[in-house]
This record gives C-alpha cells, sequence and structure tokens, in this order.
C-alpha cells in the first residue's frame, strides 16, 4: 500500500486540517499518517483558539516517521509560524521528499490567521522550491502573487508568478470565485489548463475544501499519477464530497467516502 504523511494542525471537528487529511488520503486506498503543527479549538462554524507545538517536536514526529517508513507523497496544510514552516522546509529538502503537496494556509475560512507574515515569506522562499503542486485558493493566491484576482485570466497571472518561486506545478482553487464559482486554473512549465466544474456546486457553509482537495492530490501522487492527472481526479472527488456534505452543529462537513464513490 502506498503511504502519504500530512502535515498540518489538528481540527477537532473533524472537517478540515490532519483529521481530514487521514480521511480523504484513506478514501483513496492509501496510507496516511501524521505530524501535528498546531492544535486549534474549532467547530464547524469557527476557529476560537490556536496553538502552535514547537519546531522541535514537529521535528521529532517527521524524523520518527520518515526514519522509520517509505513515504510516496507528502502533504503540508496549517504550519502556523516561521519556525516550523522552516523546519519542514528542511526536512522535506534532506529527505528529497517525492510528490510534495503544498496546500499554503495563511488564514481559515472564518477568517483567523493561521500563519505569520515571516512564515509567508519562507512559504515562497523555502518550501515552495521542494513542492510538487502547490494549491492555493483565491485569497491565498492574491497573497502569494501579490495582484488582485477577478478572471480567469488573472488566475492564470497569479498561477505563472507562483511558479516562479520553484514549485513544478500550480493550481488556483476557484470554489469561491463571483466571475466563475467552481472553476480552478492549473499551470505548470508548459501547461495552462482551466478546469470547470462537472456540475454547479453550492454549499458554502462546509469548510475544509482546501485540505482534503490538497490531501487527494497527494493521495494520486503517491499512487503514481501525473499532478494533472491527480488534480483532476482530486477535484472530481471534492465535487461529489460537496454534494454529499453533512449536517453537523450549525455548519457542514464534507463526506469523503472510500474511492469516491
Amino acid at each position: 500500500m502506498k503511504r502519504v504523511m500530512t502535515i498540518a494542525g489538528s481540527d477537532p471537528s473533524g472537517g478540515a486540517g490532519i483529521q481530514a487529511d487521514l480521511k480523504a488520503i484513506h478514501s483513496q486506498g492509501v496510507y496516511a499518517a501524521s505530524v501535528i503543527t498546531s492544535v486549534t479549538a474549532q467547530n464547524a462554524m469557527q476557529v476560537h483558539a490556536v496553538d502552535h507545538l514547537p519546531a522541535h517536536l514537529v521535528r521529532a514526529q517527521f524524523e520518527v516517521l520518515a526514519d522509520d517508513i517509505e513515504f510516496h507523497a507528502f502533504k503540508t496544510g496549517m504550519l502556523g509560524n516561521a519556525d516550523i514552516v522552516a523546519t519542514v522546509a528542511e526536512l522535506l529538502a534532506r529527505r528529497q521528499a517525492p510528490n510534495v503537496v503544498v496546500d499554503p494556509l495563511v488564514q481559515s475560512t472564518s477568517g483567523v490567521a493561521l500563519l505569520d507574515d515571516e512564515g509567508s515569506e519562507l512559504l515562497r522562499a523555502k518550501l515552495f522550491p521542494v513542492a510538487t503542486v502547490v494549491t492555493p485558493n483565491l485569497g491565498e493566491a492574491e497573497s502569494l502573487s501579490g495582484d488582485r484576482i477577478d478572471s480567469i485570466e488573472a488566475m492564470t497571472a497569479a498561477g505563472r508568478r507562483i511558479l516562479k518561486f520553484g514549485p513544478r506545478c500550480v493550481v488556483i482553487t476557484g470554489g469561491h470565485a463571483d466571475f466563475a464559482p467552481g472553476t480552478d486554473v492549473y499551470v505548470d512549465a508548459a501547461t495552462t489548463r482551466v478546469l470547470e466544474p462537472d456540475s454547479p456546486v453550492s454549499n458554502p457553509g462546509v469548510h475544509g475544501t482546501g485540505c482534503v482537495f490538497s490531501a487527494v492530490v497527494a493521495a494520486r501522487l503517491a499512487l503514481g499519477e501525473a499532478p494533472l492527472a491527480a488534480v483532476t481526479q482530486a477535484k472530481l472527488f471534492l465535487s461529489k464530497a460537496l454534494r454529499n456534505a453533512m449536517a453537523l452543529g450549525s455548519g457542514f462537513v464534507l463526506d469523503t467516502p472510500d474511492n469516491g464513490d
């Protein structure tokens, strides 16, 4: 069985973060192990509190796993601060980690900051160069590229700018794009592909969509798919999960059935 390591924060509601990653990766028939970077107090609606682990504990979790288990892909989510970003980037580079998917979480859906300014700079300078795929949403892509995104053309241009920071591929997810709802844009050195939704999906109360999407991309890369194919399969899976989202408390969480069925 192929194996993925996810490096991210904990969401006790199970809708995002490590918990969502584990479910999404397992749904693809891939084994998931986890390195926790941060602990949050959140429910299906909002993040109420965040605390980050010391970088040495993040390092210890990573190394004890990587010393014992061969991983076929890696996924990063919430990293919290510059120390953790630098530590994770160094570990991935030193291990020559294959198939690294970076979900560049800067803030939660409810607007709570999940990464400090220095950490954002290190994402671009240290983590993106070891990434196979970077998966920003519109807000993250605007922050990373420095440009306002208000069209498919602007999404493409932002993806090209982010590509200059070193990842092999960038996919900007447009789940909240007023100008083209649910449309994503994939770019690599040779390709630009506009990925339209297979059918209209509207479920604004769901959190964790970016976590699930990037986790499935990592799982599909671990299975040997090329990046564009992995992204395409992850988009199809996310559409199914959104259509089957479950009410939880005052919000919703994604349904992540085995193998996307």
